[in-house]
């Protein structure tokens, strides 16, 4: 490439010719060839040039088109994305986005380049623009199809998500946490979905090197102002999907793609939520913290879980404990399905306030006033000291079993519905020294209305009576004990699950037991 010419350049070649002119002076015969050679050679020798570099110019011009075109040909029918942050490849078919490696894209360059001979003396410059090209087209700006969209909302909901409003919700959270556009805004989800958002984050960190997209979501509310709290609804099923591992390792880069997108198309959010979402229930619940206080939010608690007695016209006796009230207080939350927004100090303080007169600091209770929660609470631990008792040698007592037989217990005699999941927070908030497992199994509790091994026993003695006076010699498997088991326990109150009658069999018939079948020596 020359060098640009300046005035400068140019007066100094006029004032070479003089010099040569003047050098000359006497020499006619030198002074007559410059003449010639200025007025005759060095015109023609310059259109020659000329017109030579004009043709260079078109030819590499022409070239460069060449070039280009194959570049937006060969980058508009392979959409390759690239990630910065794990310096990763992908492909997308317009269906899914695939991780691929730099070696697999050359080959494609160089075998599409081997296709049209002119290129080929530039492939490896060819092949260096086109990898520059597609390390600048990054991943989060690509725009998904329609196709991938849909099959990413038809991945979450309503498997995960109770609406598809609440689902393009979470994605445009996840896209705004990606591209790092939330730096203030905590979203809260209940503590039964962390299990799905853990492999989550653990499936776009594989690809995105960073856990930048679960950076909002928190389980647990620590203090935060409540203006930046925002509560994702999810589907009561969330928590017990089995296979998130293999739905997410599929189908990560899908999520990625179509969360940008979401996060791009809506700006972010909270505008998405504000401005978009047209399902006022997911609008109220997200924004519910943001749109109260502490005070409005204790007022509203009051309003649906507590009530007023009227001193003049009832006895004085009627009052709410603390810890009954903190009871009260986990339902409220549970069914408002929001996080424990209040500390317990804070939460009593603005009770107290709120109640005047009517808390007992020496007892700490509240005076006057109930609850239509409260009477199946006192059936409940009255059931539990009467009835409940552990015993190492017990293997467990599962929660609907527990169920049964505390509706049995009050016979009617309660108006409030008596579910597994109340069962269930009531033990934890009155006994949570219990050891419950997998939220069904209350481990070495026995009721004493119902004494399982006692069943058991007294099914075994019959069955094994009755083999004997058959003579039977074929081994029998523990499932087929069971079935009989059940078969000779119908007339009974209750039947013992199949987990506790294996244990049991397992324990107490371990010399007669031999790959899951029982030798006819036990009956013999």
């Amino acid at each position: 490439m020359c060098s640009s010419i300046t005035q400068h350049d140019i007066d100094g070649a006029i004032n070479k010719i003089k010099y040569l002119f003047d050098k000359f002076e006497n020499n006619n015969y030198i002074k007559s060839k410059l003449v010639n050679h200025i007025n005759t050679h060095i015109e023609g020798m310059l259109d020659n040039l000329n017109a030579t570099q004009q043709e260079r110019e078109m030819k590499k011009s022409c070239l460069n088109e060449v070039k280009q075109a194959f570049i937006n040909l060969f980058m508009s029918e392979n959409m390759y994305y690239y990630i910065p942050s794990s310096e990763s490849f992908v492909l997308y078919d317009l269906n899914n986005y695939h991780i691929c490696n730099e070696d697999e894209i050359q080959y494609n360059i160089l075998t599409s380049i081997s296709k049209q001979k002119a290129l080929i003396p530039f492939k490896q410059q060819l092949k260096n623009s086109i990898i520059k090209q597609i390390k600048s087209r990054v991943l989060y700006s690509s725009t998904p199809d329609t196709s991938t969209i849909q099959n990413v909302l038809d991945l979450i909901y309503p498997l995960c998500f109770p609406t598809k409003y609440d689902a393009k919700y979470f994605l445009t959270i996840l896209g705004d946490n990606i591209l790092k556009k939330n730096d203030s805004l905590i979203h809260f989800i209940k503590p039964s979905c962390k299990q799905f958002f853990n492999i989550l984050n653990q499936s776009l960190f594989t690809y995105l090197a960073s856990n930048t997209a679960s950076s909002s979501f928190k389980s647990k509310y620590q203090d935060h102002t409540y203006s930046s709290c925002r509560i994702i609804r999810t589907s009561n099923t969330i928590k017990t999907i089995d296979n998130y591992q293999s739905i997410f390792k599929t189908n990560a880069l899908n999520l990625i793609c179509v969360a940008c997108h979401y996060s791009d198309r809506y700006k972010s959010s909270d505008n998405f939520i504000r401005s978009i979402c047209n399902d006022q229930s997911v609008v109220n619940h997200v924004l519910y913290i943001s749109n109260n206080t502490p005070d409005t939010i204790c007022d509203l608690f009051m309003s649906k879980y507590i009530e007023p007695v009227n001193n003049s016209e009832l006895d004085n006796t009627a009052c709410i404990s603390w810890k009954n009230m903190m009871f009260l207080w986990k339902l409220f939350i549970k069914q408002q399905s929001i996080p424990n927004i209040l500390f317990a100090s804070h939460l009593k303080s603005l009770l107290i306030q709120k109640s005047g007169d009517n808390y007992d600091e020496e007892k700490d209770v509240f005076i006057n006033m109930t609850s239509q929660y409260l009477p199946i609470v006192s059936l409940f631990t009255k059931f539990w000291n009467e009835q409940i008792t552990f015993n190492e040698n017990e293997y467990e007592l599962e929660i609907d079993e527990f169920t049964t037989l505390f509706r049995k217990w009050v016979n009617n005699t309660c108006k409030s519905p008596i579910s597994e999941k109340l069962i269930l927070d009531l033990i934890k908030h009155f006994y949570n020294d219990s050891v419950i497992e997998d939220d069904k199994y209350i481990i070495n509790a026995k009721c004493k209305s119902w004494d399982k091994i006692d069943d058991i026993d007294t099914a075994l003695s019959n069955i094994k009576i009755q083999y004997k006076t058959e003579s039977r010699t074929i081994p029998i498997s523990i499932s087929e004990l069971y079935d009989y088991y059940c078969k000779l326990s119908q007339n009974n109150q209750y039947i013992v699950s199949k987990r506790y009658f294996d244990k049991y069999i397992n324990d107490s018939l371990h010399e007669f037991i031999d790959n899951y079948t029982i030798s006819p020596n036990w009956w013999i």
